[in-house]
């Protein structure tokens, strides 16, 4: 089955058509949608705030979509390093943690990264979650990570017309895909889909 893990910035209005084509491929069985829900533990940090609020929104989408939900986020207090409290305790997801925040945010390094004071809790909370959820994505060799974060995950800049921190992230990854939520992705599905059963109906005859 093909597998996507979708990016809770995902559920926004002008994604709708989209999304919903991805709610039918879900509840068909042709796909498997899974929402990385580690945002939702912001809300404990932004109480009585529009950021609380939109949190809410994304699980209550996805829940409704009927989409694969997981929560699995660590905060990171002010006396400890990330590397102290990564989220999984096994080296190869660490490793690839590590990648994947180095990709992310080449700005932080050295001292800078120990203990995140030099970032607002928003932000730091943010990456967080951010570096999490690609590379839990990666860990469990899911098929497709779709994101409208231009800034994190696609593109190095606003003038970037290349996607090179995309190209970068695929390169250092192999079999990691990462897509925009448009129309060419779900045709790119369907596509797949296809000629997954093609290939099925052609192994049983023979």
């Amino acid at each position: 089955m093909i597998t996507v893990t979708l990016d809770t910035n995902c559920f926004d209005k002008k994604c709708n058509k989209e999304l919903t084509e991805l709610r039918k491929l879900h509840a068909e069985k042709k796909i498997e949608v899974l929402v990385y829900l580690n945002a939702y533990l912001e809300k404990k940090q932004y109480k009585a705030s529009e950021k609380e609020s939109r949190i809410k929104h994304c699980r209550d989408m996805a829940s409704m979509a009927g989409f694969k939900l997981e929560i699995y986020a660590k905060e990171i207090p002010d006396n400890k390093t990330i590397d102290e409290v990564l989220a999984y305790d096994k080296e190869k997801y660490n490793e690839i943690f590590k990648k994947v925040r180095k990709i992310h945010s080449p700005e932080y390094r050295g001292d800078k990264f120990k203990t995140f004071k030099d970032l607002s809790l928003e932000k730091k909370i943010n990456k967080l979650n951010d570096w999490q959820m690609l590379a839990r994505h990666i860990y469990q060799n899911r098929n497709f990570f779709v994101t409208n974060d231009e800034r994190g995950f696609i593109r190095e800049n606003r003038k970037d017309t290349q996607d090179k921190r995309k190209k970068r992230f695929e390169s250092e990854f192999s079999d990691l895909k990462i897509r925009r939520l448009n129309a060419e992705f779900i045709e790119e599905l369907k596509d797949i889909y296809l000629k997954n059963i093609t290939i099925e109906e052609k192994k049983i005859k023979n």
